[in-house]
């Protein structure tokens, strides 16, 4: 019965591997550039992530919503991945991997909100870093300029076609920059510091007799900090 049983196993596992080897036998338009944009970002990430565990956080936590995003993202990949295993519904190891790419583009859509909002809340960008954002311009129109010089040169449509995330992930990495950069040097320019946001909260808690505390519009630096 066991015997049976292991040999079940390792004919589901052969089928598996090779449904996965039969479905990416299609046009594949990732680029070292891309593995290592990858690669890139889940160190990064994983750094960042560790940094928010040991050091001082405040009172800041994930919200109920993001946890909710992460759940619903965590599900979808593990109940397409089992899909993909057995060969149900039709799926196929590529369909799989498509799928993680789309949940990439979407959390790339979302991270960029909540800053875009507490911006706008606090009618400054004081204390934020412009840099990051521009760095993060210059990647997506690079990353877009590629595709686009590959069409010109190969004459293939299907560079965009093949790879529709990225194509995305360009699109929405510059327009949210643009955004920022528009906020940042245009609607709340750095002239309006953190001692002018400083004095308004103090005038606020003083009107209120409250003490004056941190709150939303508290500069993230001060001004000796701000580069």
């Amino acid at each position: 019965m066991e015997t049976r049983a292991l040999s079940l196993c390792r004919s589901a596992t052969g089928s598996a591997l090779i449904g996965f080897r039969r479905s990416l036998v299609l046009p594949c338009h990732a680029q070292l550039n891309d593995v290592f944009f990858a690669v890139h970002a889940v160190l990064l990430t994983l750094i960042t992530v560790f940094q928010c565990f040991i050091y001082e956080r405040g009172g800041q936590r994930v919200s109920t919503f993001a946890r909710f995003l992460m759940g619903f993202a965590w599900l979808y990949i593990i109940v397409t991945l089992i899909l993909a295993f057995c060969g149900l519904l039709g799926l196929r190891w590529v369909n799989f991997l498509n799928g993680i790419s789309y949940v990439k583009l979407g959390v790339t859509v979302v991270k960029y909100v909540p800053q875009a909002h507490m911006n706008f809340t606090r009618k400054s960008t004081v204390g934020w870093s412009i840099g990051n954002v521009l760095l993060d311009f210059t990647g997506g129109f690079f990353s877009f300029m590629q595709m686009l010089l590959q069409y010109f040169n190969d004459g293939d449509a299907s560079i965009f076609e093949g790879d529709p995330v990225k194509l995305g992930l360009a699109f929405f990495s510059m327009f949210f920059d643009i955004f920022f950069m528009v906020q940042h040097y245009v609607l709340y320019p750095r002239h309006a510091d953190a001692t002018a946001l400083a004095e308004k909260q103090r005038a606020a808690a003083a009107q209120s007799g409250g003490e004056t505390g941190a709150s939303d519009v508290t500069p993230l630096l001060r001004g000796h900090e701000i580069q």
